[in-house]
């Protein structure tokens, strides 16, 4: 992550980010998760939510997907999905 100002526990080493940041470290993250995503043959959250504008049901979404139900979160949060190859 980039221009993030943080501070970092000298017993844990646990960082600590700034709160003014936290927009910024939001955007920064999703950006990297995508990326990996991309590295992984995952689909995206935009590959996703487009397969959905077909208006697909969440089961005929998991049907086509071949993923098993609880596999595909219900709503905007879409993590990592592996697709069937």
């Amino acid at each position: 992550m980039e221009n993030l100002s943080y501070l970092q526990c000298e017993f844990c080493n646990e960082i600590f980010y700034n709160p003014d940041d936290l927009d910024n470290y939001e955007v920064q993250l999703e950006k990297a998760l995508e990326k990996e995503r991309k590295n992984e043959n995952l689909l995206t959250a935009k590959e996703i939510k487009s397969i959905r504008k077909n208006n697909l049901t969440q089961l005929q979404l998991e049907l086509l997907l071949k993923i098993g139900p609880k596999m595909l979160p219900n709503g905007k949060h879409i993590n990592q999905i592996n697709p069937v190859r």
